[in-house]
């Protein structure tokens, strides 16, 4: 099936956090430094693919776009020492914060597997890269390291 026409099926809502850690592991994966203008460009495209995010704040700027949820998502991690500010606006997630952001994901993957199925068809994200994204990051933490 095409992807277009699956999408057009299987419209789904998300919390805004599901693809802002799809987005964080993403990057993760392919060893890139992600910026808020970044994700939030991602959670646009994934708006115009037709997944609808409750609570998503987002709005062009001058570049691109703002997501005050990629925002907060991020800030969290910056207060909870969990991310560092590199150059340009660029985060650099701690390996717990990584941790999260898979428990986030298979958390909606264990609770609504056709919205996940859904989301990566949108996202163009292959699941067996997601789930080699899910095994690396797993490997080097653990299931108890506290955040």
């Amino acid at each position: 099936m095409e992807a277009a026409a699956f999408l057009k099926g299987n419209a789904v809502e998300l919390n805004p956090n599901v693809p802002i850690s799809l987005a964080i592991l993403r990057d993760a994966q392919k060893r890139h430094v992600p910026s808020i203008e970044e994700i939030s460009k991602f959670l646009y495209e994934l708006t115009q693919a037709g997944i609808t995010m409750h609570e998503l704040y987002l709005k062009r700027v001058p570049g691109g776009f703002y997501s005050e949820s990629a925002d907060t998502f991020v800030g969290h991690a910056a207060q909870a020492g969990q991310a560092t500010l590199l150059k340009r606006g660029r985060f650099q997630f701690s390996n717990k914060w990584l941790r999260l952001c898979v428990d986030i994901v298979l958390e909606e993957l264990s609770s609504n597997p056709d919205r996940m199925k859904t989301l990566l068809v949108a996202a163009k994200y292959d699941a067996f890269d997601l789930l080699a994204t899910i095994a690396g990051i797993a490997t080097r933490v653990p299931d108890e390291t506290p955040i």
